[in-house]
């Protein structure tokens, strides 16, 4: 190829400079593409077999050899065109690679589209009834009283806030949790509708507590809780008995400030006289005040029994040291008769 250059006419140096990048242009530009392929499959790892195909196009092309180059032409025909300059040559190679990198970037973009429109319209799944028992429900069976009952639906809704439910699966998991009573009742009120008929979770609750706590029942535990004082309990037995009741209470009880006047009201007439001229910011405030006090005034009348017998015994040393006189112990005056002898009298006996 050398001798055909110089019997064409080409200088010596350019034909190296021709050779030089023909060799190097194609090895540069190859390495630039796989480079490419890496850092984009690793961005895109769904799309690493389009990129792969892309690479491997990019390789065979710039191995490819030269089919106009024949040596079997007619002489002129496989001349050689003058060899570019280096400005050129790199020119016409970061023009090349421009366009593969923008080829590439159409391919990963073709290939992540589906993936990010999926990605938004994905939905996660609903909780179902496995979830559900794994928040370890609570059983029913009966309710001796309406706090029972009202306690156990308090406790499956709090559970219902751990996973985002469908509002008609709630009725369906809570009635899985009724035994024994509960159970029949509640088949007997689903027996009263159509086959097939779902319960919201509102219709459930209302059902349950027309049932199980009776209007008749809140309105007795409501005048149980205005009648409630502490009497001879403590102050934390009043407190809890006063929480338990208060969930009746509706109006009384709606604000902090008027939850404090109904504790204040049922507490002792002592405790009262000795927290009125204090003023709490919450109702829990107000409850450790009562206790502290009732603690304090325990302490004071413990205090006083303590120094009772102390107070009580110089009565007693006066009584014990009194001074008597020594002696045998005279007997109490008692009025004795007096006895006088009896005189006789002669009598006169005439002589015989």
């Amino acid at each position: 190829m050398g001798r055909q250059r110089r019997a064409a006419g080409v200088p010596a140096a350019a034909s190296d400079a021709f050779l030089l990048v023909r060799v190097l242009v194609p090895a540069l530009r190859l390495r630039l593409d796989k480079r490419l392929v890496v850092e984009q499959a690793r961005e895109q790892p769904h799309t690493a077999a389009a990129v792969d195909k892309a690479a491997a196009a990019c390789v065979i092309r710039t191995r490819m050899p030269n089919t106009n180059n024949d040596s079997s032409a007619p002489n002129g025909a496989n001349a050689l065109p003058p060899p570019p300059n280096l400005v050129e040559a790199i020119a016409a190679m970061l023009t090349g690679r421009d366009e593969q990198t923008e080829l590439l970037r159409q391919l990963v973009h073709q290939g992540a589209a589906p993936r990010h429109g999926n990605h938004n319209h994905h939905q996660p799944p609903v909780p179902g009834y496995q979830e559900f028992l794994g928040t370890q429900p609570p059983l029913f069976h009966k309710a001796d009283e309406p706090l029972e009952a009202d306690s156990w639906l308090r406790t499956i809704e709090s559970k219902f806030t751990l996973y985002q439910y469908d509002d008609n699966d709630k009725a369906s998991f809570a009635a899985q949790q009724l035994r024994g009573p509960a159970r029949t009742w509640w088949d007997n009120h689903v027996a009263m509708f159509p086959a097939g008929t779902r319960f919201s979770w509102d219709e459930f609750k209302e059902a349950f507590r027309a049932h199980h706590i009776p209007e008749g029942v809140i309105r007795r535990k409501l005048n149980e809780f205005l009648a409630l004082k502490q009497g001879n309990n403590t102050v934390t037995q009043y407190a809890q008995a006063f929480n338990t009741l208060s969930q009746y209470a509706g109006y009384h009880v709606e604000t902090d400030e008027k939850k404090q006047a109904c504790f204040r009201q049922g507490l002792s007439s002592k405790l009262q006289e000795r927290l009125i001229m204090f003023k709490f910011n919450t109702f829990s405030e107000l409850v450790n005040g009562a206790i502290t006090q009732e603690d304090a005034r325990i302490a004071h009348q413990a205090e006083k029994k303590r120094k009772a017998p102390m107070g009580g015994s110089s009565s007693q040393a006066n009584q014990r040291f009194r001074l008597i006189q020594a002696g045998p112990p005279r007997a109490p005056y008692q009025h004795r008769p007096v006895y006088r002898p009896v005189q006789y009298q002669a009598t006169y006996q005439p002589p015989q």
